[in-house]
């Protein structure tokens, strides 16, 4: 008997075991892109996202997840290749900065933070890149240990490789051409300049004849002998002369680029991504226009943080909403989010035969076959101006939901098309929830009740703090309780 009763109880732990198995939906798609770089093979892309790396084998048109064995909390700066081995480095709230390797296209990765570089939870890793025989990041360190790192043997053993840049120097993005690596500062250096170094990175020689001395570098781009930098606060500039002397091409008028954070090259056309917006330049700088169409609307929230080229395709980062590609440079813009699961979901919801999702960035999605398939429903939705979408409830005809910037969004047709309630935007929500009595929503630094649907809405928190976000509400008889950050 006693056999039987251990049987009986594998079994039931076995059983138990199966029906918590969870597996990953297929989407929604689309999120925030923080890095972009074409891969040594014939269409392929590597996107850099805050929760790790998506590959493209088809030049953006679709992607798929390449983060196993990386922290799911890693927001990737920087991807870099030598051979057959990709790169990735970036910074997690848990861990710090941290840089990983993949030998088999991002299918699988390992630490490639070996002795001698600084990480831990006060460190903010930059960038990565491969010149010559060395690997070298970038890093800030809130202890001070600032600088280029370097190392010779794939990741395993590290030096640090600041000869000739100056004490306190905050290095950011670096840029590789020819026999040259070229280095730029970050917006949080005390001094900005321009290191060009040729025998890669063990040393720095100064390259910023002209350069402003009060912009982050944020991308560089060359085409032919002219090499290109982005800055963060004063436009775009080239060098013909390795750096001795730089010339702002930006225009003033009627093109204004001030807070340009993306660059790439294509034949002898230069594209400069910033604010939600794509310029187009020749190579001297002389013409510019915008190629926007088919890109999101530009607003407040609108940014462009990654442009790369592969092959005849470019491929630019839009803001919050993910990736578009043109194949005409630029003329004509589409989105290409397939597969790019680069959101955070902020909350699910069952009614019928549908789920809903929020997400952090890119708005609400639903699903009518249990999760297999998704699709975005934010018309009447400003998802750039919005910082995170959040709970959902049913009240009469309405579908109820928490949106970080407008307030609580509702909708009558079941998610088709959304509308502001009351307060229209002056407090974000968060949580919301619904019984017999009314409507109650988690706002900034309030609950607040609704007895029509959410039409409109009076305060009934008095004594919350006034930076208190309520994320959690719910009520039990006559008891309301409410989860807030403090």
């Amino acid at each position: 008997m006693k056999q039987i009763a251990n049987l009986l109880v594998l079994v039931f732990l076995a059983a138990t075991a199966a029906q918590t198995q969870w597996v990953r939906t297929a989407g929604p798609d689309a999120g925030p892109v923080t890095v972009l770089v074409p891969g040594s093979g014939s269409g392929d892309v590597f996107a850099g996202t805050p929760g790790g790396v998506s590959r493209s084998t088809d030049n953006g048109v679709s992607w798929s997840p390449a983060t196993d064995s990386l922290p799911p909390t890693l927001s990737v700066s920087g991807i870099a290749f030598s051979g057959s081995t990709i790169y990735a480095c970036g910074t997690s709230p848990q861990t710090g900065g941290a840089i990983y390797k993949s030998t088999d296209d991002g299918a699988m990765w390992t630490s490639a933070a070996g002795t001698g570089l600084t990480t831990g939870a006060f460190a903010v890793m930059n960038d990565v890149a491969v010149s010559g025989p060395r690997l070298l990041v970038t890093q800030y360190n809130l202890l001070g240990a600032h600088g280029v790192y370097a190392s010779t043997d794939g990741g395993a053993t590290w030096a640090v490789s600041n000869t000739g840049l100056p004490a306190g120097f905050v290095p950011n993005r670096m840029f590789v051409v020819g026999a040259a690596l070229y280095l730029g500062s970050a917006l949080s250096s005390p001094t900005h300049a321009i290191y060009r170094s040729t025998d890669n990175g063990a040393n720095w020689a100064t390259a910023s004849g002209g350069f402003p001395t009060t912009s982050g570098e944020t991308a560089f781009a060359s085409i032919g002998s002219t090499i290109f930098c982005a800055t963060l606060s004063a436009g775009v500039w080239r060098t013909t002369d390795n750096g001795g002397a730089w010339t702002k091409i930006s225009p003033t008028t009627p093109v204004v680029i001030l807070g340009a954070t993306s660059m790439t090259a294509s034949g002898t056309n230069l594209f400069v991504g910033g604010g939600g917006r794509v310029w187009l330049a020749d190579a001297n700088g002389d013409n510019w226009g915008q190629v926007i169409t088919g890109l999101p609307t530009q607003n407040a929230g609108s940014s462009t943080p990654a442009l790369t080229r592969s092959g005849s395709t470019l491929i630019v980062a839009a803001s919050k909403l993910g990736l578009y590609r043109s194949t005409d440079d630029g003329a004509q813009w589409s989105a290409a989010n397939s597969g790019l699961r680069a959101d955070k979901i902020l909350s699910v919801h069952a009614t019928g035969s549908y789920l809903y999702s929020a997400s952090n960035s890119n708005g609400y999605s639903r699903s009518s076959n249990g999760g297999d398939t998704w699709s975005a429903i934010n018309t009447g939705l400003d998802i750039p101006g919005n910082i995170g979408f959040y709970g959902f409830t049913e009240s009469g005809s309405y579908l109820l939901a928490g949106a970080g910037g407008t307030g609580v969004v509702r909708s009558s047709d079941g998610g088709d098309s959304w509308g502001p309630s009351s307060p229209l935007s002056a407090s974000p929500a968060y949580g919301v929830f619904s019984d017999g009595s009314g409507q109650y929503g988690g706002f900034l630094g309030d609950v607040k009740k609704s007895t029509d649907d959410g039409a409109t809405w009076t305060g009934m928190s008095a004594g919350f703090l006034s930076y208190a976000a309520v994320y959690g509400i719910w009520k039990e008889g006559d008891v309301i309780c409410a989860g807030a950050t403090v």
